[in-house]
């Protein structure tokens, strides 16, 4: 075993090294962000992408199913009205990824909440992958909305409400392309020049 304390060690001729400490939630408040915007995106897919998923009438409410709620749809229909034709339109390819975000993602949000919450390392590869997939499906849903046949009415409404769902990913790419973003390692002492 290693003499020394756990806070320094020395390393065989490569200099000390030093136990970078596991951080709890409440030491890591930009998590609790991540928290936050991953539970509004699981609250959104229940709620609103599910109707897309669904392929509900957003007109003859008496059409669809107790749930989500008519008050959702009615909702859904306001915002498609004002900046996001697409959802009226609804194809086949926006169909196929709103079932995605609601049978795979959804799972996932509640996952990475707990995992997030509790610091498990494991959770790293899953959000970058999440991650990956969001920017790929958005990058598809602002194509159409520019440059499509759904064009926004509103491109600039419609940037903000959708920009959340490009500077999310990016951010959580970020945040867990670390190698322990939990703490819980050894690194490599920073050299101080006043000590040497």
């Amino acid at each position: 075993m290693a003499s020394g304390t756990k806070n320094e060690r020395k390393g065989a001729g490569a200099g000390a090294v030093e136990w970078v400490e596991r951080r709890g939630l409440m030491q890591r408040r930009g998590d609790l962000v991540v928290i936050g915007m991953l539970a509004m995106f699981c609250a959104i897919a229940v709620c609103l992408d599910s109707i897309q998923a669904l392929d509900l009438d957003l007109y003859e409410l008496d059409k669809n199913p107790a749930f989500p709620p008519a008050s959702c749809v009615r909702a859904m229909r306001a915002w498609a009205e004002l900046a996001d034709p697409l959802l009226i339109a609804n194809p086949l390819w926006l169909r196929t990824m709103q079932v995605i975000n609601v049978f795979g993602f959804v799972p996932f949000y509640l996952i990475a909440i707990a995992a997030i919450a509790a610091g498990w390392d494991w959770i790293q590869v899953p959000v970058i992958v999440y991650s990956s997939c969001v920017l790929y499906s958005v990058a598809l849903i602002v194509v159409e909305e520019v440059m499509g046949v759904h064009r926004s009415k509103d491109l600039l409404l419609f940037a903000a409400v959708y920009g959340s769902y490009a500077v999310v990913p990016l951010g959580l790419i970020y945040r867990f392309s670390a190698h322990h973003p939990f703490g819980g390692y050894y690194r490599a002492r920073k050299s101080n020049p006043k000590n040497d």
